[in-house]
């Protein structure tokens, strides 16, 4: 898809629940239009490419098509992006609980004792939980939840 496209996707996803959680989220020219190491924000992949995270799938095509969907996308800092380069999976968490609101959703953190993230997925009965593993089960639970949020 085209990065501008999925940039504004995610971007009205962060407005969304930054919206319904009352928390104030970058502009929308920062999440969608700019690139810069300051203000700019970047498609990240979840899943780097490397050998420990190729070898949660059965063979390197499944691996390509599963980390390029959805469901294993963010929007995060330009800056930030580039420094997690390569990390592993537990790694990328830490970096993620100061991210978008939409990456801080697969850290523990981001709903020990937040009542208005709670109320929000109870609104719309979605089930948003930490992801403390990211394999191909945590892909198809993410796009299922962009899926809800969308509709």
């Amino acid at each position: 898809m085209n990065y501008t496209f999925l940039r504004y996707f995610f971007a009205r996803v962060e407005r969304f629940i930054g919206t319904e959680i009352n928390q104030t989220i970058n502009s929308f020219k920062n999440l969608v239009k700019n690139t810069g190491w300051v203000n700019g924000y970047h498609i990240e992949h979840i899943l780097s490419n490397n050998e420990f995270n190729m070898a949660l799938f059965e063979n390197e095509d499944e691996f390509i098509r599963e980390r390029s969907r959805l469901g294993s996308l963010l929007l995060i800092n330009s800056d930030v992006n580039v420094s997690s380069g390569a990390e592993e999976y537990q790694n990328k968490l830490k970096t993620y609980s100061h991210e978008t609101l939409w990456a801080r959703t697969l850290t523990e953190d981001f709903h020990h004792k937040n009542p208005l993230f709670a109320k929000f997925t109870q609104k719309y009965s979605l089930d948003i939980q930490p992801i403390p593993k990211y394999d191909k089960n945590a892909v198809e639970q993410r796009q299922k939840q962009l899926f809800e949020i969308t509709k």
